[in-house]
């Protein structure tokens, strides 16, 4: 999140800058790096995410958002569009974040939006299979577990 505001309000700074400046409580750097990467393919569609969000509350626009809701509101939509988390998890994960760096208002507001983007994602078949490996069935020909039978009945 925090690399997502800086991207949103500092555009021309050097990206390496941006990276630099990341808190280094996050060690090792690996943990960092993926973070920066994360942030850099999330700034990547921060234009579908606006949109969607401009859709569902359009008397709330990006530029009337404040910088840490747009940039929550970013990063989950990336993370539920990618497959990086179940949808749920970003959507908790972003009323975390929205609680402890955002103002008094914005879980609700994060929560409202990401839930109705997560709809309309579901509805519209744009969500990525979140079923872990363990549970799917490699061989379609043989009987299905008991784990995932019970899924089949949801």
């Amino acid at each position: 999140m925090q690399i997502m505001y800086q991207f949103d309000l500092c555009p021309e700074t050097d990206q390496q800058e941006i990276f630099n400046a990341l808190d280094t409580t996050f060690d090792p750097k690996q943990t960092r790096e993926e973070g920066y990467a994360l942030a850099q393919k999330a700034w990547g569609h921060q234009k579908q995410a606006d949109a969607l969000t401009v859709e569902i509350a359009p008397k709330w626009p990006t530029y009337r958002q404040p910088p840490v809701d747009r940039s929550i509101i970013r990063l989950a939509y990336y993370e539920m569009i990618s497959g990086y988390a179940p949808a749920k998890v970003a959507i908790n994960e972003a009323i975390e974040l929205a609680k402890d760096y955002a103002s008094e208002h914005s879980p609700a507001f994060i929560n409202g939006v990401l839930d109705k983007i997560h709809k309309q994602l579901k509805a519209q078949d744009a969500l990525p299979d979140q079923t872990p490996a363990s549970h799917q069935n490699p061989n379609p020909a043989a009987p299905k577990d008991w784990l995932n039978d019970a899924k089949d009945r949801s």
